[in-house]
């Protein structure tokens, strides 16, 4: 898992037992969900629109091919086969166009006195010990990774701390920001001296 953004652990946090042993870019599938038509017709990679025109166009090349008929016995097959197919992907991409968009997972739902006091504590863990993996922090905090993912997401999207590649060991890593302590005083003086220049 330290291989993987906090973005990507808490996508897989929303369905149990997803995060555990999962290869990077596979999704979870919920039960029921990868068999029949719908299913099939989710995992093509094209659009409904073009789908459905492109087998409309199929078929109705079949079709005019069908009723000229220049290979006799063969032509029948062929051109059959062009009709079957061609109206068998203008219904996928009729189905994925009537098919509404699947909905996304709720937002987590814990209390803003608990985001706080973990946010403290996965901190004061970051600042003793410098940049951490998830699983350092995890193992030292004894979280669930659902609770801590929900901390480091807050984090990073507060500034709080900054998710960073470590290039050597190809993991994600997690750091306290260093906004509060040589940040924003930095900024300071260069908008004072962006004032200054501005006058001058």
């Amino acid at each position: 898992m330290a291989r993987l953004p906090v973005a990507e652990l808490s996508t897989r946090t929303a369905v149990p037992g997803a995060l555990a042993r999962t290869p990077t870019g596979a999704l979870a599938i919920p039960p029921g969900a990868g068999t029949g038509l719908d299913a099939w017709a989710d995992r093509v990679p094209v659009a409904g629109r073009p789908l459905a025109l492109l087998g409309t166009a199929v078929a109705l090349l079949g079709a005019a091919l069908a009723a000229v008929n220049p290979l006799g016995l063969l032509g029948v097959a062929i051109f059959g086969g062009m009709m079957t197919l061609g109206g068998g992907t203008a219904v996928i991409g009729l189905r994925k166009l009537m098919r509404p968009t699947p909905p996304r997972p709720p937002a987590p739902s814990t209390d803003p006195a608990v985001v706080a006091e973990r946010s403290r504590r996965v901190m004061a863990v970051l600042g003793h010990g410098g940049p951490s993996t998830f699983e350092r922090i995890l193992a030292q905090l004894r979280w669930t990774d659902k609770a801590l993912v929900e901390t480091l997401v807050a984090l990073r999207d507060s500034g709080a701390v900054i998710e960073d590649l470590d290039l050597d060991s190809g993991e994600w890593v997690y750091r306290v920001s260093e906004m509060d302590g040589v940040g924003t005083p930095l900024s300071r003086m260069l908008e004072e001296r962006r004032m200054g220049t501005e006058r001058a």
